[in-house]
């Protein structure tokens, strides 16, 4: 059952690749009920992927239920701090385009302070990316710019050039929209 889960995964991982969200979902969740030891804490990439492929069909209340509970589970002790922030920065995200804000700052004060833990950089620009997201969406600009300069000062001398590349287009977003 786990080899064929996890089969069902790499079926699933693929169908995402090629944006066929639908065959995605129906593979991972396939993957989920076939080894009942598939949790969030075990099989993060499955989760996250499941997650993507609901946003991907416009089902984002699924994808937000699915990473709710991912977020819960790693949280539990011991905390698995970079899969919290895996799931968290998903999830803020997801409320964020359904426009719920309040809910999106929640998740993200939750991981603001586990940032003390938080070891990556990458993983660290991914939270302010979202904060910046968060608060560019809400109009909050000011604060959106902070966590933007934020991003980008965390991105700067590592290799990640295409995220620091979408860094400097919402900041030109950003400051293009406070004129």
């Amino acid at each position: 059952r786990h080899a064929l889960s996890r089969a069902l995964e790499a079926r699933g991982l693929l169908a995402l690749e090629r944006r066929d969200d639908e065959r995605a979902i129906a593979a991972l969740e396939q993957a989920r009920t076939c080894d009942p030891g598939a949790t969030p804490r075990l099989r993060p990439a499955m989760f996250e992927a499941l997650g993507r492929a609901y946003a991907g069909v416009g089902d984002l209340s699924r994808g937000i239920a699915l990473l709710r509970g991912a977020l819960d589970d790693v949280m539990r002790a011991p905390a698995d701090v970079p899969a919290a922030v895996r799931f968290g920065v998903y999830l803020a995200s997801a409320y964020t385009d359904q426009g719920r804000f309040a809910e999106a700052e929640v998740v993200l004060a939750d991981l603001i302070e586990l940032e003390p833990r938080i070891a990556d950089p990458t993983a660290r620009a991914r939270l302010q990316w979202t904060l910046a997201r968060t608060y560019a969406e809400q109009g909050r600009l000011k604060l959106a710019e902070r966590y933007g300069r934020e991003v980008l000062g965390h991105l700067e001398e590592s290799e990640q050039s295409a995220l620091r590349g979408r860094a400097h287009l919402l900041l030109g977003q950003i400051l293009l929209d406070q004129r």
